[in-house]
């Protein structure tokens, strides 16, 4: 669990001005096969010109709510992880004493902290809401469940899709 994640230097396609790229990338381009060094990159000034000069507020409204959204999703970021870091150091010491106790096997043992922490969470979020909240956003977060799922489930598809494909290169090679 990082305080900050760590920031790489890349340069804009566009107009080869420097920029950055959070390192995280480069794992997840990996994990798809992808060099992310190599996929080209544009930084904020020349997503705003290309609505500029397009004259297409649409767009240029478009880019300026994604940065925005960037921006608000890392900062929510960064609260989550120092929140889930206090509880999990907090309260870390008497769960596993308790889950060193019990009979259950280490897979039901990770279940059970695991299913703690998400129930904390979804506790406190629906205690500070109005009433009703947790009704609504059940079908939300539901919903988000089954599309993370589905998102890593093709994830392990093109995984072992890749794995073939070097497989056969390396077959080639030889």
């Amino acid at each position: 669990m990082t305080k900050e994640e760590k920031m790489i230097d890349v340069k804009c396609s566009i107009c080869m001005k420097d920029m950055q790229m959070p390192e995280s990338f480069l794992k997840a381009g990996k994990n798809r096969g992808v060099d992310a060094m190599k996929m080209p990159h544009i930084c904020s000034d020349c997503t705003g010109k290309m609505g500029d000069v397009l004259g297409d507020k649409k767009m240029k409204g478009s880019m300026e709510d994604v940065n925005k959204q960037m921006e608000k999703m890392g900062k929510n970021n960064e609260i989550a992880e120092k929140l889930a870091e206090e509880i999990t150091y907090g309260n870390i010491g008497a769960l596993i004493a308790e889950l060193d106790e019990s009979d259950a096997s280490e897979e039901d043992k990770i279940k059970e902290a695991f299913y703690r922490g998400a129930w904390m969470t979804l506790f406190l979020i629906g205690n500070n809401h109005e009433p009703g909240f947790m009704e609504k956003e059940a079908v939300s977060i539901k919903d988000f469940h089954e599309k993370m799922k589905g998102r890593e489930e093709k994830e392990a598809e093109m995984e072992e899709e890749n794995e073939g494909y070097e497989e056969e290169e390396s077959d080639e090679n030889k």
